[in-house]
């Protein structure tokens, strides 16, 4: 099981918006995204390079919404 400690939160996540998420990575190469108002239901693992290709897509706005 991956150790995840320093949970990050998106600097545009914050002001009136309530819709955040938090981000923390691990050694093991993993990338752990959780609800920041649903901590305690836990949150779902992707690779490093899975999420460095979502946001890299999201900052080129090449996903639909």
């Amino acid at each position: 099981m991956a150790d995840f400690r320093a949970w990050r939160k998106a600097t545009a996540s914050t002001g009136a918006s309530s819709n955040c998420v938090e981000v923390s990575g691990s050694l093991e190469g993993l990338v752990a995204v959780r609800d920041s108002k649903s901590r305690h239901t836990g949150h779902f693992e992707v690779s490093t390079a899975c999420w460095r290709g979502l946001v890299a897509d999201l900052k080129a706005s090449r996903l639909e919404r």
